[in-house]
């Protein structure tokens, strides 16, 4: 079966397209189950923009717009998501701000760390330590407090630096891995990945293949798109690459309650 557990519209300044356009686009690729999952980056909150994030009202808003487009289409399950940017230090506003809205589900993300986007800073090659450092600190931090359902693009900071060795956070990622295991937490496949550099996946293969080794069973699975014309870039290949390694479900949710679906 299709899924696609993570999904921007133009709610967000770097996507376009409405809710029910990216609808229309998962039913004509033959998906079964969809979840919106637009930005809130605190950052965006902190620094007093709404650029990568929404008001309270504007959350509702949209939730009652997706309820009536789910009824509206009843070939495909629409869900109501959110990716939360998780900035260090707002732990207490960022949870009363989940509690308040009634989702399907959570998906967690680090953009940024100092309130910066990670992709604004120019890093130099002997700052990547620093960068990587900071990085899973706050992703780590961000699965310990137990506010989201599943992880998305363990090592999204490749996109950005193509230059980063592996071998230079190999043993951070799979740290993080191990406590993605031990707090019961679903990882996400990130298929976006290959449409950046170094055109690999996100978390690349050997980290995938790793999260097998260890035991995580819950993945999800996400185009990341931006754009309804290339909403459902890259799942087959995504599903086709799990199976190889050996996972057999992905994993879909419902009111932050977990479904399996096998491959």
């Amino acid at each position: 079966m299709l899924v696609n557990f993570h999904i921007h519209t133009d709610t967000s300044d770097d996507a376009v397209g409405t809710y029910e356009e990216n609808i229309k686009s998962a039913i004509d690729a033959g998906f079964s189950e969809i979840c919106f999952t637009n930005h809130h980056d605190w950052v965006s909150l902190i620094n007093e923009t709404f650029t990568y994030a929404q008001s309270m009202k504007k959350w509702k808003k949209d939730h009652q717009e997706v309820k009536q487009l789910d009824i509206k289409y009843p070939e495909i399950k629409v869900r109501f998501g959110i990716e939360l940017g998780y900035e260090d230090n707002y732990d207490e506003v960022i949870i009363k701000f989940l509690k308040s809205l009634d989702l399907d589900f959570v998906l967690g993300s680090i953009h940024t760390f100092d309130k910066t986007f990670i992709g604004d800073s120019i890093i130099k090659e002997d700052q990547y330590e620093d960068l990587i450092e900071k990085y899973f600190y706050n992703l780590n931090k961000l699965i310990k407090l137990n506010l989201v359902d599943s992880i998305s693009h363990l090592d999204v900071f490749i996109r950005y630096y193509p230059k980063i060795s592996y071998s230079l956070y190999e043993k951070k990622a799979k740290d993080t891995l191990k406590l993605i295991k031990e707090s019961d937490v679903a990882l996400e496949l990130n298929v976006a990945g290959w449409n950046y550099p170094p055109k690999e996946q996100n978390p690349s293969k050997k980290l995938l293949l790793y999260a097998k080794e260890i035991g995580i069973e819950k993945i999800t699975i996400g185009s990341d798109s931006h754009n309804p014309k290339i909403f459902s870039s890259n799942i087959k290949k995504g599903i086709k690459l799990l199976k190889e390694i050996g996972f057999k479900k992905v994993c879909t949710f419902k009111k932050r309650k977990i479904i399996y679906h096998d491959l």
